[in-house]
């Protein structure tokens, strides 16, 4: 998954959902 490697702390797909940042890339990628 991409999350993990475009932002740190993001190692899977569901930490992608967890974090601020994350989150808001978790959504685009959706």
């Amino acid at each position: 998954d991409d999350c993990g490697g475009l932002f740190s702390g993001c190692d899977s797909n569901a930490d992608c959902c967890e974090g601020y940042v994350c989150r808001l890339w978790c959504k685009y990628k959706l």
